[in-house]
């Protein structure tokens, strides 16, 4: 698992550490000088190449229109979860493959 966000690294880590979760991630990529921001696909990209994961074998999932870019542009299956900056038709039209009303039904979808 990643995150690629375009909040901070060390806040990220934070909440993780506050949760108990820092060890389920092999990439934490936050917003840095180091890549452009979303929706460039340089820090889905740089994920995919920690884990050692071909972006044919991956799925991005955002909550917002620039995190669909991003990942389709990174060439990954992308997955739209409501109730961030986007709603369903923003999500689709920026290139996600499905629109999740929450989290909860990604195991099912995975199922498929």
């Amino acid at each position: 698992l990643a995150i690629v966000s375009a909040n901070g690294e060390a806040p990220i880590r934070a909440a993780l550490a506050r949760l108990g979760a820092v060890e389920r991630f092999g990439a934490i990529i936050g917003r840095s000088t180091r890549f452009p921001p979303k929706p460039a696909p340089d820090m889905h990209r740089e994920a995919l190449r920690l884990l050692g994961v071909d972006a044919s074998c991956a799925l991005g999932i955002g909550d917002s229109p620039n995190d669909m870019r991003a990942a389709e542009a990174a060439a990954m299956l992308t997955i739209g979860v409501l109730g961030g900056e986007g709603n369903e038709e923003r999500l689709f039209k920026a290139g996600a493959t499905w629109v999740l009303q929450d989290l909860t039904v990604l195991p099912a979808l995975l199922a498929l």
